[in-house]
């Protein structure tokens, strides 16, 4: 309570500029200022607190106000607010990749992982390559890995988005890397790189490297001919449209190691289903459950997907899990079902969807669809 009192209490001197002897400008919001106390601000700050106590002969201590160009004003704020007062509401994940810049920029350690908390909590499909880039640049590595993994689910949908042209070659190139991906074909990912080509007015040299990438020995001569290209030369499209068996040019990519061998359509209502569910188990909660076969219980989400995967044994994904993620022999049902639901194996993701669907668990989970 007393810890609740003195945020409270300092919301307050922040919002009312009680005892502000410091202000923040914005010259490219009109000059906007933000007022605050200097002496709050230095405890949590090593480097405001050079910036105003410091003795060194490049500082100016005296001075009473700062010019901010790299941050806006309202995620400035929020970053001021949360020494006051250690409280923090973000708008969505672009403002709290914005805060997180200001505390890494003013070394205020407890903020940062805070913004990456909310920001790991907030990826989806909408800002994931957004996300992706922030990860990569700050070397977040939990954060990378959760954006790799939905890249992988939904390849065929973010490739499409405009986001995508915003990639740097970078990670581009980290993109199509990638063994598995929620892809068609290659041609897919060849239709891509040409769009991202003509986005950014780049020409073969520039993208040389991923091209030779794409699986070209998996792209069949009809595809070949089919394909209206900038990025491939007359020589190399002759080449390509010969059997699997011609040698490619140097570079290229040898590999017929398809990256997604039961690519299927998923509805955005599949992947609310599977959201949902996931919820739903790591919540505990029991709900009304009616089986396939007419059957009642009142059971949690895990009892009921074992059960249902031991009653219908011709479902897909019982062969699945025994070859790709089989189940440790002191694991729990509910820690096998969380290892399931975490897998980024799309020989998992589909046969998973499939069998939620059998087993008939969307008309039954009592929390909203949430698409990922």
């Amino acid at each position: 309570m007393e810890r609740k009192y003195v945020n409270m209490r300092g919301k307050m001197f922040f919002e009312t500029n009680y005892l502000a002897d410091y202000h923040f400008h914005f010259p490219v919001h009109g000059n906007c200022k933000i007022s605050a106390n200097k002496t709050i601000l230095a405890l949590a700050s090593p480097i405001l607190d050079m910036q105003f106590f410091g003795r060194s002969d490049d500082l100016d201590s005296a001075a009473n106000s700062l010019k901010i160009y790299d941050i806006d004003p309202k995620p400035f704020r929020k970053f001021l607010l949360w020494i006051y007062s250690k409280e923090l509401d973000f708008d969505n994940a672009a403002e709290a990749m914005t805060v997180f810049y200001a505390a890494r920029k003013y070394e205020v350690s407890d903020l940062k992982s805070v913004c990456e908390s909310y920001i790991f909590d907030n990826i989806s499909t909408q800002n994931v390559f957004l996300i992706w880039n922030f990860s990569h640049n700050y070397e977040l590595c939990e954060l990378k890995q959760k954006c790799m993994k939905l890249v992988k689910r939904h390849t065929a949908q973010l490739i499409q988005s405009t986001s995508f042209f915003e990639l740097n070659m970078k990670l581009l190139t980290e993109l199509y890397k990638q063994n598995e991906l929620w892809i068609a074909s290659e041609v897919t990912l060849y239709r891509a790189l040409e769009k991202y080509a003509e986005e950014n007015n780049l020409v073969r040299e520039h993208l040389d490297g991923i091209l030779k990438l794409i699986r070209f020995k998996l792209i069949s001569s009809d595809d070949i001919i089919k394909i209206n290209s900038v990025l491939l030369t007359d020589a190399e499209k002759d080449i390509f449209e010969l059997d699997s068996r011609a040698v490619l040019p140097d570079g290229f990519s040898t590999s017929k190691e398809s990256r997604c061998t039961n690519y299927v359509h998923i509805t955005e209502q599949d992947l609310g289903l599977l959201e949902s569910f996931k919820k739903m188990h790591e919540s505990h909660e029991e709900i009304d459950y009616v089986n396939p076969a007419g059957e009642k219980f009142h059971q949690t989400v895990c009892k009921l997907f074992f059960h249902g995967v031991q009653l219908y044994r011709e479902l897909e994904i019982i062969q699945a899990l025994k070859l790709h993620l089989p189940n440790f022999e002191s694991e729990s049902k509910h820690d096998y079902l969380s290892r399931i639901l975490e897998s980024d194996d799309l020989s998992i993701i589909v046969p998973l969807i499939n069998a939620l669907k059998f087993l008939k668990f969307g008309e039954h989970l009592s929390v909203n669809w949430l698409l990922i």
